[in-house]
């Protein structure tokens, strides 16, 4: 343990002395403790945690921020430093183990005070077998009401599973089960919240949630898809889609199957938060996608769409995945024709994708990658024409965005006597296009051509 962290240990240990209250270290903290993993996150509770974390984060000058304000369940955090945490909550019931009896699982249903896990002693109150699950690396729910009480821990024990690479106990799926039809009870905020943290994980095994239900109860749209007949079989788009997310999981770490030359790029594109979880997503909701491969528009009232906005996810997130389906489309049924043969090819399409892809271009290439892995054919080809549009996107269109237009409305206003117009775009569009693709370069060049082309339009509305 970091000598940092000891010592603010020490120091939360001689304060709450000073208050009366015992303090425990509790839960998660435990749990990797147990693992042998580094703590970076430590959960403390006692019955004045408000209290107890305003006087630590003022006594020794640290950041405090509420977490929870519920009454009798406040948890307030304290940032020790970069990555660590020091979580207070209120103490449910009148003891530890009153606490620890109305926790979730076994793993986390783990206590010790506090002077014992400075001083570095074994002993820990597990009422419940959690250090025996730890080792048998099982998540097991508690007895009673646990998923009744908060159905969100329907997510959580898949989550857990996932970062943990623990099974879930036999006992607990059926309880998962038979009580995933109270998910949609919780807000749409904490269930997007938790189901993107489990899409971020390495190996999301999704296939846990579709063969409980949870999946289809959480996203009822996905039923089609997702559930499974009287005879226990999962229809082919679903099993499809379970296909084409393992095969994304492993381009997600291994990016130098899309392209050995741009792996580094790929890499940093997907280790933005949170875009793994969210390519993820997409997967799942491919099955329910209308996109047509032409489409390269966000279109906001698909099904896709529909589902993201119930979930109350942000607009950002939103138009990403969005994009990502509609990309990614694209890219299945156009990629080798755009790139064309030896001498290149559409470049006006390749420039049109890159520009509604805006800065994504990559999330629709990495999941058109993942389809045409699993959907076999001439993989290579594909991969070679997809590289050729990449270099463009990179080499010439990406640094083209770095420059300013050479043409605006104002000059369209002014030097050609134009009134406002859905024509002013198409001109605009047009000219912008041929200065990324090197057929002008002057502002003389830009009006030359927003000329001819306002001619062009002209004839078009006189015949």
């Amino acid at each position: 343990m970091s000598k940092d962290y000891q010592s603010q240990l020490g120091n939360l240990l001689r304060l709450g002395r000073e208050q009366g209250h015992p303090l425990y270290v509790v839960g998660g903290t435990l749990r990797d403790r147990a693992m042998g993993k580094a703590c970076a996150d430590f959960d403390f509770t006692c019955k004045n945690a408000p209290e107890v974390a305003h006087r630590f984060a003022e006594a020794y000058s640290l950041t405090r921020v509420p977490l929870d304000s519920t009454p009798g369940r406040e948890t307030h955090r304290v940032v020790i430093a970069r990555d660590v945490y020091f979580d207070f909550s209120t103490l449910q019931g009148e003891t530890l183990e009153d606490d620890l009896s109305r926790r979730d699982f076994t793993i986390n249903a783990l206590g010790q005070p506090l002077e014992d896990f400075v001083t570095g002693k074994d002993a820990v109150i597990d009422p419940f077998g959690g250090r025996e699950d730890i080792d048998r690396r099982v998540v097991r729910a508690l007895p009673g009401p646990v998923f009744e009480d908060d159905p969100l821990r329907l997510l959580r024990a898949f989550r857990f599973a996932n970062t943990l690479g623990f099974a879930i106990d036999p006992k607990t799926t059926e309880r998962i089960t038979e009580t995933r039809g109270r998910i949609r009870t919780v807000a749409a905020e904490r269930l997007s919240y938790e189901l993107l943290i489990l899409l971020g994980t390495a190996n999301s095994h999704m296939e846990r949630m579709v063969e409980t239900g949870v999946l289809s109860a959480l996203i009822p749209e996905l039923a089609p898809h997702f559930g499974h007949d009287p005879e226990g079989l999962l229809p082919e788009s679903g099993q499809e889609a379970l296909r084409i997310l393992d095969r994304l999981e492993i381009l997600l770490v291994e990016t130098e199957k899309i392209s050995p030359k741009h792996r580094t790029c790929l890499r940093d594109f997907i280790d933005v938060p949170p875009r793994r979880a969210l390519l993820k997503l997409a997967v799942l909701l491919s099955p329910m996608d209308d996109a047509q491969p032409h489409r390269l528009k966000m279109k906001n009232d698909s099904l896709p769409v529909r589902v993201m906005k119930d979930l109350r996810l942000s607009n950002d997130r939103i138009h990403f995945t969005d994009r990502a389906l509609t990309i990614h489309n694209h890219l299945v049924e156009h990629t080798e024709t755009l790139a064309g043969g030896h001498e290149g090819g559409d470049f006006s399409g390749i420039y049109s994708l890159c520009k509604q892809s805006e800065d994504d271009f990559f999330s629709g290439a990495i999941l058109a990658t993942a389809v045409k892995m699993e959907r076999g054919g001439d993989l290579q080809s594909f991969l070679l024409a997809l590289n050729r549009i990449m270099e463009f996107y990179l080499n010439t269109y990406l640094p083209a965005q770095e420059h300013p237009a050479l043409l605006n409305g104002r000059t369209l206003t002014r030097k050609f006597h134009l009134s406002p117009s859905p024509a002013y775009k198409t001109i605009l569009d047009r000219v912008e296009e041929a200065r990324v693709l090197g057929r002008i370069a002057t502002r003389g060049e830009a009006e030359a051509l927003a000329a001819d082309l306002i001619q062009q339009l002209q004839l078009k509305q006189d015949t």
